[in-house]
């Protein structure tokens, strides 16, 4: 089918797909994502242009970021978007046509305020989610595997979903699909081994930072959360969901037992944020979609409450003119701050700075500038003024102290340890997967 016909028989899933890549794309201009900034600076590292890498997050992201560098790097970046929100709404058609739903219907509840406001604020959530429904698209068939590998390369927290591959009543196309999804992972896990010594490097700074480092920040399961993900479709996703138990086939069983599983992941990790449960907004979606198969007055109504709920709660990015117009007082040291994401964005070499007063007086002695910013909470000290003062000022500002020793200076450098090797995170914590 040619395009402008497809376009014309699906006016209101068009209309939906461009509202959202044009607010995507709009959100991504208003400021700087210090994760979606990390992917592309892994990226630059991947493709042999990088001066900063985080082993804790998944290829590939950045890897498709790093494919459309051709076009240049900021250019890539909103290539990057269009391409996810694009799959994001094929996935869904795909999904529909196996349901027998209108893709329309299921789109409605898949772009929601929430969907619009946080799915791609980190760069990968939004791509993950559109691999789950690919890969729910897939069951039974072997290819579930591929997609849920490749979802698990986005989110390692996907592999939870690694149960969805055995609703087959074909033994063969199990072990097939689990080797395909094996078979995905295989060449990260390889290149893991081959640059760190470990398969699991990647993965078990990923688990460091969102397990093991958040434990003494434990937070209780917040069902607030709850309603910040489902929004208005909670009870169109009750009354689908009632309609469903009456009779439930594969399918709603694994809806339901993504809901099992996106609330167990969610209620895991000690650092408790809604969009620890975005996988949820799928078998919500799917029994909203259920609800309102047979009611179509009341789609309009729908989309113009998601567009206005959507706008009003617009998520501006972060601003970054204060480290923009801090890149001036810098010199060709290498540099500590605890906005060091930033800097290495803008292309200036930066690491993270050392959680204590000692190591930093250690990184000063060695030629480092340490930067500190007094809007941002790390380090612990980095509100103490009196204790900071200690060191050697080389520029105070109202937003940030810059400190030095002007007489030493010391070389830039590749930022590339991983977390669990770093910061003697190696002495604090008992990690004998990785530690050595």
């Amino acid at each position: 089918m040619k395009i402008d016909l497809w376009i014309k028989k699906n006016k209101i899933l068009s209309f939906l797909y461009i509202f959202s890549l044009i607010f995507f794309i709009y959100q991504h201009t208003t400021g700087l994502s210090w994760d979606f900034s990390v992917y592309v600076l892994n990226a630059k590292y991947l493709f042999g242009q990088g001066i900063y890498f985080e082993w804790l997050r998944p290829p590939l992201t950045p890897v498709i970021i790093g494919i459309f560098s051709v076009f240049g790097w900021l250019i890539a970046e909103y290539l990057y978007i269009i391409f996810v929100v694009t799959l994001y709404c094929f996935a869904t058609v795909k999904l529909a046509e196996k349901l027998k739903i209108k893709p329309a219907l299921l789109y409605i509840f898949l772009i929601t305020p929430f969907i619009l406001n946080y799915s791609l604020v980190a760069g990968n959530y939004l791509l993950a989610l559109a691999l789950i429904l690919l890969t729910i698209s897939a069951v039974p068939s072997p290819t579930a595997g591929a997609f849920l590998g490749l979802a698990t390369l986005t989110d390692y927290k996907c592999i939870i979903f690694l149960p969805l591959l055995l609703f087959n009543k074909n033994f063969k196309k199990i072990i097939l699909a689990i080797a395909l999804f094996i078979a995905i992972l295989l060449p990260w896990l390889l290149f893991n081994y081959f640059v760190t010594g470990n398969a699991l490097t990647s993965i078990a700074d990923s688990f460091f930072l969102n397990i093991t480092n958040t434990e003494r920040v434990s937070m209780q399961v917040n069902f607030a959360h709850l309603l910040d993900v489902i929004n208005i479709s909670l009870p169109f996703f009750i009354f689908g969901l009632i309609k469903r138990l009456k009779q439930l086939k594969r399918i709603d069983l694994i809806m339901l037992f993504i809901v099992v599983l996106s609330f167990f992941s969610y209620s895991r990790i000690p650092f408790k944020h809604p969009i620890y449960m975005i996988y949820l907004i799928i078998p919500v979606a799917y029994f909203s979609s259920i609800a309102l198969t047979r009611i179509k007055k009341i789609l309009p109504l729908l989309i113009i409450v998601n567009i206005i709920l959507a706008i009003h709660s617009f998520f501006p990015l972060p601003d970054t003119t204060i480290y923009k117009q801090a890149t001036e007082n810098i010199d060709d040291c290498m540099l500590y701050s605890n906005a060091w994401v930033f800097f290495d964005y803008f292309g200036i070499p930066s690491a993270f700075v050392p959680k204590t007063v000692e190591k930093t007086k250690e990184v000063i002695e060695s030629g480092g500038r340490v930067l500190i910013f007094s809007n941002l909470p790390d380090p612990p000290y980095a509100t103490n003024k009196t204790l900071l003062l200690q060191f050697p000022l080389i520029k105070e500002t109202k937003n940030y102290l810059l400190f030095g020793n002007v007489t030493k200076c010391e070389k830039p450098y590749i930022v590339d340890t991983p977390l669990t090797r770093g910061m003697g995170n190696c002495e604090i914590f008992d990690f004998p997967i990785i530690c050595k």
